[in-house]
């Protein structure tokens, strides 16, 4: 019932990225898409773009309406946790795919540790 793929680029296995943030969004979109199709499907992609890590989650679930997303805890510890770490260097998008699903995407700063 449940499909997960996750695709990484090589060169950005060595770079820091905070503990447990894809926990919480990996989460909602399992919750969120099950039962939406017989197959559900998860896609977890990290890439590298112009120095930063571009995290992408997505799922094949109902999307959401303008105006409700709602920021349950598990959503309210990522942005607190990317504040924190981050201070405003980050950017976070949620774009809802036609004909269904929604994916998630953080953009962090690229950090290569020493």
């Amino acid at each position: 019932r449940l499909q997960v793929a996750i695709h990484a680029d090589e060169q950005i296995r060595s770079c820091n990225m905070p503990v447990l943030l894809l926990q919480p969004l990996v989460e909602n979109a399992i919750l969120y898409s099950m039962g939406y199709a017989a197959i559900s499907h998860v896609t977890v992609t990290i890439e590298e773009a112009d120095n930063h890590i571009i995290i992408a989650i997505q799922d094949e679930g109902p999307g959401i309406q303008a105006g409700e997303i709602s920021f349950g805890s598990g959503l309210r510890l990522v942005l607190e946790k990317l504040d924190k770490i981050y201070q405003g260097r980050y950017q976070m998008t949620f774009e809802n795919q036609s004909p269904s699903g929604l994916i998630v995407t953080i953009q962090i700063p690229k950090i290569v540790p020493a």
